[in-house]
């Protein structure tokens, strides 16, 4: 193990990586600031016949560099190979490193088996803490996990590698040095930053095909839900609407599909500078965060009704329930970055 090393619990596997890195080499931040500085806002429905949902921008290690200064140092199996050897330095070093992995190859989350090949996923990080050469393991934080998890080395590589379709990750690992002795955050110019930076990114144009990305994607996901029997087989419904509830609510995007830790964000840095247009925005934030939470909790309960989800009037009444939130939420998010806009024209004049 690392000297000293304190293993943190988080809510989402890349900020809790972050913060459990972050920390040890000692810059005092919480998970919520990562989230924030790191511009983390998004939006993403897929075309597969099992749609993921996403919340999240994919560009959160980058934005949290250009915004904080703080310099993430790293490698992947294109540049480096399978790393090991640099990791290993970096260990013995004292400094911990983030890891992108398949969760699918960590047996600590499946009871000591790989999970399922539905749950291949490539985007999943974890921080590395420490090794046993003599015992072939390694040690990791994860997310929401107590204390560091022990894991094969092999295994480890395996999810390091993983030839999944789904993001693969490629051997991706980063750290950062020490932070310098004077040091310090200036969140409300971050916070300000990060709202441009979030609203310019989901305003960017979406991709051609059926995927819906952004605040245009948004825009039709009410008519996505209203349709949903469509996109996916109806024999599909019940387990794509508990998936999209975890994805909303619970798998490490600590609620509301990455809304709530931004309105904390939000909230703490526009009350901590006397900011209004800080807070401004947490509070225009705060209805769409609020109807993520409402689908997800409809979502579950409609995937666990057969008869809400069979055919006919029930099922086009249950996705039409679902839409009309959906209608909520992007109202609710059109607002908010509509805000930004105006404050952004503004400023410019």
């Amino acid at each position: 193990m690392i000297d000293g090393f304190t293993a943190h619990r988080g809510s989402h596997c890349e900020s809790s990586a972050m913060l459990n890195l972050l920390s040890h080499q000692g810059y005092r931040i919480g998970e919520e600031q990562i989230i924030g500085a790191g511009s983390a806002l998004g939006f993403f429905l897929g075309s597969t016949p099992f749609p993921f949902l996403g919340g999240r921008s994919l560009r959160l290690k980058e934005n949290f560099e250009e915004s904080t200064g703080i310099a993430l140092r790293g490698g992947s199996e294109e540049t480096d190979g399978r790393g090991w050897e640099k990791i290993f330095d970096l260990i013995a070093r004292g400094i911990p490193v983030v890891l992108r992995v398949d969760m699918r190859y960590l047996p600590y989350l499946y009871g000591g088996k790989y999970g399922p090949r539905h749950m291949s996923f490539g985007w999943h990080m974890v921080c590395l803490c420490g090794w046993d050469g003599d015992r072939r393991i390694a040690f990791l934080t994860d997310t929401d996990r107590t204390g560091p998890q022990e894991i094969r080395l092999r295994d480890l590589d395996r999810a390091r590698f993983s030839k999944t379709k789904i993001f693969p990750p490629g051997g991706e690992y980063y750290w950062t040095e020490k932070a310098k002795p004077d040091f310090s955050f200036d969140w409300e110019r971050i916070a300000l930053e990060s709202l441009d930076r979030t609203e310019q990114a989901m305003g960017e144009a979406p991709p051609p095909g059926d995927e819906l990305t952004g605040l245009d994607g948004l825009s039709r996901y009410a008519g996505a839900l209203a349709a949903l029997d469509r996109r996916v087989k109806p024999y599909l419904l019940a387990p794509v609407l508990a998936f999209h509830y975890g994805c909303i609510e619970t798998n490490g995007t600590g609620g509301a599909a990455f809304r709530k830790m931004y309105y904390h964000f939000l909230k703490e840095a526009g009350e901590a500078s006397g900011n209004v247009y800080l807070l401004a925005a947490a509070n225009l934030l705060r209805p769409a965060m609020e109807g993520w939470t409402e689908l997800a909790l409809a979502m579950m309960e409609a995937s666990r009704d057969r008869v809400a989800l069979g055919r006919g009037e029930k099922r086009r009444a249950t996705l039409g329930s679902l839409s009309r939130i959906g209608e909520r939420i992007y109202e609710g998010e059109k607002k908010f970055y509509s805000l930004i806009e105006e404050q952004r024209r503004v400023k410019s004049e």
